[in-house]
């Protein structure tokens, strides 16, 4: 294709020679921009009728119509943010432990989650998708949590002074035993193995860094950044849609049918009433009231025994009262 229309610069393949300036570029693919003629896609539209689609996959930028591949695959669709220039999308949570495939397989397999389960952290994090970063970016709490209730303390916290970052170093049989992860976006979980988020250590071969670190360089409290590492390495396509402003995420590892629960949930009381059988609450419940019923009886007949001795008693007094007399 000749770029004939279409804004851009050349650069010498040769970074030896060029300056800070310049080895470094952005690509103008933004959800908006502040001058068209800048925006890549707005100007491959005007010219050549692409749609305003792209996406980044193994390694690979890829512009044009993805409609088809969409409709063919399963995937998460969710809305960007409005935040101008930034593809940001809203994570609900995620969910630590392992998964049936048969809920991938069946769509209408309905997977619950128990928000009273320490294996699953509410997050409503508005993240961004960063390909200037490698790995997954969030706050420091997250981590902390993670490693203190997932990981239980162990694996290692330590201090990346070269890249700046703060991230979990763990060995490989604490690795081996770790539940996988799932990310909760737009109500469906995207499953991921936990074995494909960790990468050796080069100056350590012994350790494996988890590739959700912290970084004080996230925008804003309850955000993070998502890294090239996620759309290149996890086997997660991801499309980006300028025209209707969503992103979707393509993978067979996703469960659609997801439902959040607690203990104490009325939906699910019913669901169970429904089915003749009870749960853990209903038998906690039935206990109660048994056990209190046996302790009310229990009392009466002890009362009633005292009194009925008592009642002897006197009769036997006023008998040898009178045997005397």
């Amino acid at each position: 294709m000749v770029l004939e229309d279409i804004s851009y610069e050349e650069i010498s393949n040769n970074l030896n020679n060029l300056t800070c300036d310049t080895k470094n570029g952005i690509i103008g693919i933004s959800p908006k921009s502040e001058k068209k003629v800048l925006n890549l896609l707005t100007q491959l539209n005007k010219s050549y009728l692409l749609k305003k689609y792209f996406s980044i996959f193994k390694n690979e930028l890829i512009i044009g119509n993805f409609d088809e591949e969409i409709k063919q695959n399963k995937h998460i669709e969710t809305n960007i943010l409005d935040f101008q220039y930034k593809w940001i999308i809203n994570i609900q949570g995620i969910y630590f432990g392992q998964i049936d495939s048969s809920y991938f397989e069946n769509n209408q397999k309905e997977f619950k989650i128990n928000i009273m389960n320490n294996n699953y952290k509410n997050l409503n994090l508005n993240c961004e998708f960063n390909s200037l970063q490698r790995m997954l970016i969030v706050e420091y709490y997250l981590i902390d949590n993670i490693n203190t209730n997932i990981f239980r303390n162990k694996c290692n916290l330590k201090s990346n002074e070269e890249e700046k970052f703060q991230g979990l170093y763990c060995d490989k049989n604490t690795l081996d035993k770790l539940p996988d992860l799932s990310i909760m976006i737009n109500n469906k979980l995207l499953h991921i193995p936990i074995n494909k988020l960790f990468e050796q250590d080069k100056n350590n071969p012994n350790e494996f860094l988890f590739l959700i670190a912290f970084s004080d360089i996230i925008w804003g409290k309850g955000s993070c950044l998502i890294g090239s590492y996620f759309f290149n390495e996890l086997g997660i396509k991801t499309i980006f849609d300028s025209e209707n402003n969503n992103i979707y995420l393509l993978s067979n590892n996703i469960i659609e049918n997801t439902k959040i629960v607690d203990d104490y949930s009325v939906d699910d009381k019913q669901i169970i009433l429904n089915n003749n059988s009870f749960s853990i609450y209903d038998f906690t419940l039935c206990f109660i009231l048994i056990s209190n019923f046996f302790g009310i009886i229990i009392l009466l007949v002890s009362l009633y025994k005292e009194k009925v001795y008592g009642k002897v008693q006197n009769h036997i007094k006023k008998i040898k009262r009178m045997n005397k007399h």
